[in-house]
């Protein structure tokens, strides 16, 4: 008779599990359905714009024209960037994941630049990743967007014993303001 009362509820416990596996496995199907859709969303309203100083290119030259040079002879780098925004170098140190670094903010109506310098930095990205142009090269960053505001972060590029990271926010309206923010970007180079 225990036998009998005991198969009932080993039924019903196996099926209660059942549909709670079922049901996690839609969660998480629906969760990426939501970044996908996100990203495909995101990739046609803001395209991969590649913007690069050309000495002679005429326009380039006029649009920046107003702009101003920062070079850090300590973290061995230089970014051009809005003669109306801020800055601010007083290499405060920080302490991002792995070890002590500094950092260089650039401010403005349209955003936010920290470049930050030293030892390491580590991240993980679970909203996704966009190529930009930095410098001379194109790398994959952190991108998000959210309450209409535009987030990238790169963290943790590695050069030798040095390490560069970058938080980095358009403002409303993003769309048109990272126009600004990748152009800075597009300045950035090592100094050596």
């Amino acid at each position: 008779m225990a036998k009998e009362k005991g198969l009932p509820l080993l039924l019903i416990g196996m099926m209660a599990l059942f549909i709670a596996v079922i049901v996690f496995a839609g969660y998480l199907a629906y969760q990426e359905y939501q970044v996908s859709k996100n990203q495909d969303t995101l990739k046609s309203q803001t395209p991969m714009t590649n913007v690069q100083s050309n000495a002679n290119d005429q326009n380039s030259n006029t649009e920046n024209a107003d702009w101003k040079t920062y070079i850090n002879n300590e973290g061995k780098f230089s970014l051009e960037y809005p003669s109306h925004w801020k800055l601010d170098d007083r290499s405060n140190e920080g302490y991002i994941e792995y070890g002590p670094n500094k950092n260089v903010i650039f401010t403005g109506e349209e955003g936010y630049l920290q470049v930050s310098y030293g030892n390491s930095f580590g991240g993980m990205c679970p909203q996704g990743y966009e190529k930009i142009q930095i410098g001379s090269k194109e790398f994959d960053v952190c991108h998000s967007v959210e309450n209409d505001i535009e987030n990238w972060s790169v963290s943790g590029k590695q050069f030798g014993n040095f390490a560069i990271g970058m938080f980095i926010t358009a403002n409303k309206p993003y769309l048109s303001n990272r126009v600004i923010i990748l152009k800075m970007l597009s300045t950035f180079k090592f100094t050596n």
